[in-house]
């Protein structure tokens, strides 16, 4: 928050300076003739430039930024500038509105800088240089850590191979998501699988069959999940199922960023989570796409996600859809709790699971 809040203010001091040069330069071409003269003789586009009606409209560029910046990090604004973001990326699916905003603000930066280098005007240079250093804030950050360090074939790969093995079984369920206490205290949560026989099997020597009929696996987010929990400095096991959706925001969007936006709506059982040029949105489409049970096991990100929730819950749930938008832009993950009946139903059979 101290960063942001550091940022926020290096922006409006900016924008103040860069404005304020802006009009004294635009004022000084007015009251100098010989300056107007120069500049009609060895860069005319700056008289274009240094209009009245240009610098109003620059400035006011620049505070409906700012404004907007404002309100979508600060005020809960998102959802307005997403609408027109998502139109935006519609039309240019392959250019992200912050590298458009990057773009145009240093491209106006460069012209000053170029102009001032020209004119041997140190006040057009320092606008140019704050101009071009303001634009690249909104440059797309590099991969967090994790993420640079995480082979996206090799995850993918991890989960055709869980779903080939589990593929083979008779399943009595799909499989589910539930959080399971060990005697140290730790709460972990857990891929339960519930088996009806293995398909040609045969009971082994001592009549018992060669795999319990409930098992815990070790889910596909797990890792991630660990990652969040250590650099958030929480165990999600401890905090309120109200408070986890801002926790997962901040992890996602600030911590490791791996994604642009993150959303989520709660509705009875439902839970949905919408995410915004995600970088597992690309893992999530390929898993989905292998085979329903492995659209029910989730990509890492997915499984992450209902981890956190069926630790903070204490509650079993499913994940019931992770659908991806045509361009990649838009990730919708949509939990659901199970029921009462359900979680007495499963009680029982849960007790009597193995690693």
């Amino acid at each position: 928050m101290a960063r942001r809040r550091i940022t926020e203010s290096l922006l409006i001091i900016e924008a103040v300076v860069i404005i304020g040069f802006l009009y004294w330069f635009s004022l000084e071409s007015r009251a100098n003739a010989f300056l107007r003269t120069w500049m009609l003789q060895n860069f005319p586009p700056g008289l274009v430039l240094l209009d009245e009606k240009t610098v109003l409209a620059v400035t006011g560029g620049i505070l409906g930024t700012i404004l907007v910046w404002l309100s979508t990090f600060q005020r809960g604004g998102q959802r307005r500038v997403r609408r027109v973001a998502g139109g935006l990326r519609a039309w240019l699916p392959g250019l992200g509105v912050q590298k458009m905003v990057m773009l145009v603000i240093s491209g106006i930066g460069v012209m000053l800088l170029g102009l001032g280098g020209v004119r041997g005007s140190i006040s057009l240079v320092l606008a140019g240089m704050g101009l071009i250093f303001w634009g690249g804030l909104f440059f797309p950050r590099n991969q967090s850590s994790h993420s640079r360090g995480t082979d996206r074939t090799a995850l993918a790969s991890t989960n055709k191979m869980l779903t080939t093995l589990l593929s083979q079984f008779n399943l009595e369920r799909e499989p589910i998501y539930a959080a399971r206490g060990f005697e140290s205290g730790e709460v972990r949560a857990s891929l339960v699988v519930i088996l009806d026989s293995p398909r040609g099997s045969t009971s082994s020597i001592s009549g018992e069959d060669p795999l319990s009929r409930v098992n815990f696996l070790p889910p596909p987010g797990e890792e991630l999940l660990l990652s969040f929990e250590k650099r958030l400095g929480v165990d999600f096991s401890t905090v309120s199922p109200a408070s986890l959706p801002g926790l997962l925001k901040r992890a996602v969007m600030e911590e490791f960023r791996l994604a642009e936006d993150f959303d989520y709506v709660s509705t009875g059982p439902i839970h949905r989570f919408r995410i915004f040029n995600c970088q597992y949105a690309d893992v999530c489409r390929e898993v989905s796409s292998t085979s329903h049970l492995a659209s029910r096991i989730g990509c890492p990100f997915c499984s992450m996600v209902i981890c956190a929730l069926v630790k903070a819950s204490a509650r079993p749930a499913s994940l019931e859809s992770s659908v991806i938008s045509a361009h990649g832009t838009v990730m919708e993950v949509t939990v659901r709790f199970l029921d009462d009946r359900e979680r007495l139903q499963l009680m029982p059979i849960l007790a009597t699971g193995r690693n």
